[in-house]
């Protein structure tokens, strides 16, 4: 998927899809500038390093500020893999001229003793923000929703580096249990709670960009079924999410 390959800096320009939204008399006071949000550093990564921070999403809060938030697929030190693997979510309050790290939103295993959670222990990637427009349900308007991919740990990794401890990846793995979890805000962005997971997949299987060749010995079946990129919206007073 083209939309997964992005370069190594996300920059500013999320900032000008952000403030369609706003009127046209602010659009015309606005005059944004590039930049750089994110850039990628030396730490090893789950898989092909130019493939390591990518899939920039944003949103807009009703206090102005900027949130934007991506995947960041690099080695987590405490665990020497996927597990435990957050969210980074960053903020802008000059309108996305400079951006500071605001959040890491950890995976539903992290965030809740309910069991049902249990195996989701990486909050991997494909982000969507969304700020809710009007209440749904207990959800009060204003509050920031996150929807994300969430999965198990990279089999794929784990088994190749356990083989050889200087194997590089270079291209995507196999992780077990993806799902899309939904997470939410009530201090712009600040804290996050994981509210459900709202659909169900299996492995990874090697994804885009190693498709049915990046398989784990631990996916017996070779399966291939993933879920990608949640869009949230607000249709007839319910939360929907494709």
């Amino acid at each position: 998927m083209q939309t997964r390959r992005l370069g190594k800096a996300l920059g500013t320009f999320i900032a000008g899809s952000a403030m369609l939204g706003l009127t046209m008399s602010s659009a015309q006071a606005y005059n944004p500038t590039g930049g750089i949000l994110y850039q990628l550093g030396d730490e090893p990564c789950l898989k092909g390093r130019g493939n390591c921070a990518i899939y920039v999403k944003s949103a807009q809060l009703e206090s102005g500020r900027l949130v934007a938030a991506f995947e960041k697929a690099t080695v987590v030190p405490a665990t020497g893999s996927a597990d435990g693997e957050t969210m980074p979510v960053y903020k802008s309050d000059d309108y996305g001229t400079s951006w500071q790290p605001l959040a890491d939103v950890k995976a539903p295993a992290y965030l809740s003793d309910d069991p049902r959670y249990g195996k989701y222990k990486s909050n991997w990637g494909a982000p969507f923000l969304y700020t809710l427009p009007q209440d749904v349900g207990n959800l009060k308007k204003g509050t920031l929703l996150l929807a994300s991919v969430v999965t198990g740990d990279d089999h794929y990794y784990l088994e190749h580096k356990a083989a050889d401890p200087n194997w590089t990846p270079n291209n995507d793995g196999d992780r077990s249990d993806l799902a899309i979890a939904l997470y939410s805000s009530t201090d712009d962005g600040e804290s996050w709670k994981i509210l459900n997971v709202i659909a169900t997949g299996g492995w990874q299987g090697g994804s885009a960009g190693a498709v049915g060749k990046n398989v784990a010995k631990a996916n017996t079946y070779q399966q291939v079924d993933p879920l990608w990129e949640p869009y949230l919206m607000v249709h007839d007073g319910q939360l929907v999410c494709y």
